[in-house]
């Protein structure tokens, strides 16, 4: 959903910068780079947290596995990678804010 949002937004944000300036061709148009580059980073961050959960999904079934197979102690690894992709999906929705931000003021 996220990395719906941030590249939606950054299209949306391009679209409208071209029609703007496609009407009247000799102005440059509203600065949006901040915003363009919070929706990036928000979709770059997006695209790293999927990456962690797939790791999470993985390291787990490692463990499950061990624990089925009666091996102890398990030594849980998931937790540092389960944070990493959290902290991350909270910094793509910040990034989608702060280019929501960002746009507004350089459009208003």
């Amino acid at each position: 959903m996220l990395a719906l949002v941030n590249g939606g937004a950054a299209v949306a944000l391009l679209t409208y910068l071209g029609n703007l300036v496609g009407r009247n061709p000799g102005s440059a148009g509203p600065h949006i780079t901040l915003a363009l580059l919070c929706y990036c980073g928000g979709l770059f961050a997006t695209v790293v947290a999927f990456i962690f959960a797939y790791l999470v999904q993985l390291v787990l079934f490692g463990e499950e596995r061990v624990l089925l197979e009666g091996q102890h102690p398990v030594h849980r690894k998931h937790g540092w990678l389960l944070t990493c992709a959290i902290v991350l999906v909270l910094i793509a929705a910040l990034a989608f804010g702060l280019g929501c931000g960002f746009a507004a003021k350089a459009i208003g």
